[in-house]
């Protein structure tokens, strides 16, 4: 693995490896800031790791297509190492989001049984143990993990296993033994409704933030909840009323970047103005 120093003082990583006599490169869109505080520091630790487990999967790789290598061979590579991978993968096709349960996951990994764990070991004895500890565990503020914390913190160690068997890693995943009552369940999750009467008290109910009580009160109207108020970018009069469109869709109705920005939401039958979308939503959590 090696780097190059760019303009802007950063360090991008490349890999740099001779197969059948000739040299190759592999960029990994990574790239080592200059550590001038305590998070630059942290940030260049964990993109070195990532990095690291690129350069041992593909050493796994060269070697399984050059010396033909069995699957046991390459089930090798650390379990912490391939899911740190996953999480970059994904992030790189803008699965954020998942990306981030992907890292959460590792978390407790880690707490689990630390990071020499190999692929290999990763058996049924494992995943019964790994449901174990997330039923005793404690996540942030020290509370409990809720059951659909568990439930996507499994989910996310079964769905890298299947990739792993997909990549030929693993011949099977050991995740498929495990009855689905044994798994941690999600639950039911309870929902609550304000009937026609209480919607009508509420419009008559003064509050501090307008805004606020303008954009709950479009969210009863149009079942969108307080995370998706904060999405649209803009909903013009016309055509488009009453309904979120989003940014490529304006770009190509020809919408002036003040208009993209967000700044006007019409609907019926009410109509107010979201100058500040992470406000509103931040009062609505």
């Amino acid at each position: 693995m090696r780097s190059k120093k760019l303009a802007n003082g950063n360090l991008f990583l490349y890999l740099d490896f001779y197969r059948d006599g000739k040299r190759e490169y592999e960029f990994l869109k990574l790239y080592l800031v200059p550590e001038k505080t305590k998070a630059d520091k942290i940030k260049n630790k964990e993109t070195l790791r990532t990095a690291n487990a690129i350069k041992a999967q593909k050493i796994v790789a060269l070697q399984n297509e050059e010396h033909g290598f069995t699957v046991s061979g390459k089930s090798k590579i650390k379990f912490i190492d391939f899911m740190v991978v996953q999480a970059k993968n994904y992030e790189e096709r803008g699965s954020y989001a998942y990306a981030q349960s992907i890292r959460n996951s590792i978390y407790h990994l880690r707490k689990y049984k630390g990071d020499a764990v190999t692929l290999r070991q990763v058996d049924k004895a494992y995943l019964l143990g790994y449901i174990d500890f997330l039923n005793t565990t404690r996540g942030k503020y020290n509370k409990s993990l809720s059951d659909a914390a568990k439930a996507l913190y499994f989910d996310v160690v079964v769905i890298a296993l299947n990739k792993a068997v997909k990549d030929e890693i693993i011949p099977t995943n050991p995740a498929h033994k495990i009855n689905y009552k044994d798994r941690p369940q999600q639950g039911e999750a309870t929902k609550q409704y304000l009937t026609f009467e209480e919607v009508k008290a509420l419009v008559a109910t003064p509050c501090k933030y307008e805004v606020l009580k303008q954009a709950f009160l479009f969210a009863c109207f149009c079942g969108l909840r307080y995370s998706d108020i904060s999405l649209p970018v803009c909903v013009p009069a016309g055509r488009h009323a009453g309904r979120p469109v989003g940014r490529q869709a304006g770009r190509q109705a020809g919408w002036s970047a003040g208009r993209l920005a967000g700044q006007c939401v019409y609907a019926m039958p009410i109509r107010f103005c979201l100058l500040h979308h992470s406000f509103v939503a931040s009062l609505l959590r």
